[in-house]
């Protein structure tokens, strides 16, 4: 008898033991499965993060502002649009006035999107060049070539030869920023529903 309870005695143990493995396996198995969920959702939230302040941040603030001044010139001009063909009489507003309204106040905010663009590719939300980011950035350079005909004091030419894509670039910035703000508002509340901070 003593032998078949000393068995019975080892059994316990090592179901005892078996028991406590599996528990231990299985708390160590879900930490583990924790700790790299919590770690891919920080790693999303801060490519979000750079995303919105390196790219989407600055091209919808820069976009907002190109937008804010256009309606400005036209309103000073009070016009709806502009019309800049060179024939006399032709010309809707002033040229000199609009050679300077292009370089002191359009071309330094394109060229600082242009280079936001250019710096923040690999920030983009989608997998290739979206076309609107390469019309504006096509819009850009044939202004250069127009602003260095001026330099030249050439103005026979007063608008680049590729059109700014309009309203199409400043929907496309707004709408990649919101985009990301959800998603990182959504990553933020699961991180810290799970006591983790990025």
């Amino acid at each position: 008898m003593g032998t078949a309870a000393h068995h019975r005695a080892m059994a316990s143990a090592f179901v005892s033991a078996i028991v406590s493995l599996t528990v231990a396996g299985m708390g160590f198995w879900f930490t583990v499965r924790n700790t790299k969920r919590v770690n891919e959702r920080q790693d999303r939230l801060l490519r979000i993060n750079r995303q919105l302040s390196a790219l989407y941040g600055p091209m919808l603030t820069l976009a907002s502002a190109t937008e804010s001044a256009w309606h400005s010139f036209l309103l000073k001009h009070d016009l709806e649009s502009v019309s800049l063909s060179t024939a006399p009489g032709d010309v809707d507003v002033d040229r000199n006035d609009w050679v300077i309204w292009v370089r002191a106040v359009f071309m330094p905010l394109n060229r600082r999107l242009f280079d936001v663009i250019l710096g923040g590719g690999d920030l983009l939300i989608e997998d290739e060049m979206p076309p609107v980011l390469l019309a504006f950035s096509a819009h850009v350079s044939s202004w250069e070539a127009t602003i260095a005909r001026w330099d030249d004091q050439d103005f026979d030419e007063l608008t680049a030869a590729i059109g700014h894509p309009g309203r199409s670039l400043l929907r496309y910035a707004e709408h990649g920023y919101a985009v990301l703000k959800k998603q990182q508002n959504q990553l933020i509340a699961h991180l810290i529903q799970g006591g983790e901070t990025a």
